[in-house]
């Protein structure tokens, strides 16, 4: 009996020894995994935020360029003049320009990241955003000079209101179509009398027509194409999906928030 005790005793012993022993490797263990993190530093509206990362599964290129894709690229990507504001406006718009802008662009968008279904579908509708953005912007360009170039476009059906006045040689129709869209911003803005005294002034200068395709290109043709190109922004979900790439995440933000 007492031999059976003291066996009992032994082994009781052993295991308690091991138990032991386990736990400093546990420790060791998370602390070599947060040793080998890397570290990605990024900035929203209102925070910066510091994240850890597992350099095995991701590289801090792959990782910027998702966040460019989430946030950096979230708005219009084309910065290129399209319309004419002023007079002096119209001989600085360059197709060209736009062009290899566009080229650039397309080559910000195809770099890899980090590959997840939510991440490759979001750069498809990237890529698909900056297609259609470019299409319209080139567009608008050339109808400057050629504004028969309106008549038969994805855009034009919608917008067929603008794209009559402008590709028409009827004046008339054009400075009606002009007047429209005048009543239409007064009836919006708080100082009504001086959207009507701009425009008497456009009216009675001598380039009164070139001020009514401008306005009619800006305001009418270009707002109504542009209204029709499906546009994905950046929102909460693509926020969480991308903390969710990072083991560990500080943020530091504006008190307001």
């Amino acid at each position: 009996m007492k031999k059976a005790i003291l066996i009992l005793a032994l082994l009781f012993f052993i295991l308690s020894c091991a138990d032991k022993s386990e736990k400093p490797k546990s420790k060791i263990a998370l602390a070599k995994h947060i040793d080998n993190a890397a570290i990605f530093n990024w900035a929203t509206e209102s925070c910066e935020n510091t994240g850890t990362f597992d350099p095995k599964k991701y590289t801090k290129e792959e990782l910027k360029n998702t966040y460019d894709l989430w946030f950096t690229f979230s708005t219009a990507k084309l910065q290129t003049q399209t319309n004419a504001y002023f007079i002096e406006d119209v001989n600085k718009l360059d197709a060209t320009k736009l062009f290899l802008e566009y080229i650039n662009q397309k080559a910000l968008l195809n770099r890899k990241v980090v590959s997840t279904p939510f991440w490759n579908k979001l750069k498809t509708q990237r890529l698909r955003e900056l297609e259609e953005e470019y299409l319209l912007k080139k567009i608008t360009i050339e109808a400057y000079s050629d504004p028969t170039v309106l008549l038969n476009n994805k855009y034009s059906a919608k917008c067929s209101e603008y794209v009559q006045a402008l590709a028409s040689n009827d004046t008339i129709e054009l400075l009606k179509a002009w007047r429209n869209i005048v009543e239409v911003q007064k009836s919006k803005n708080g100082y009504p009398e001086k959207v009507i005294e701009e425009y008497n002034k456009k009216y009675n200068s001598k380039d009164h027509l070139l001020y009514a395709q401008m306005e009619l290109m800006t305001y009418g043709w270009f707002n109504c194409a542009n209204d029709q190109i499906k546009w994905i922004g950046e929102d909460d979900t693509m926020r969480e999906e991308f903390d969710k790439i990072f083991i560990t995440i500080k943020k530091e933000c504006n008190e307001e928030d």
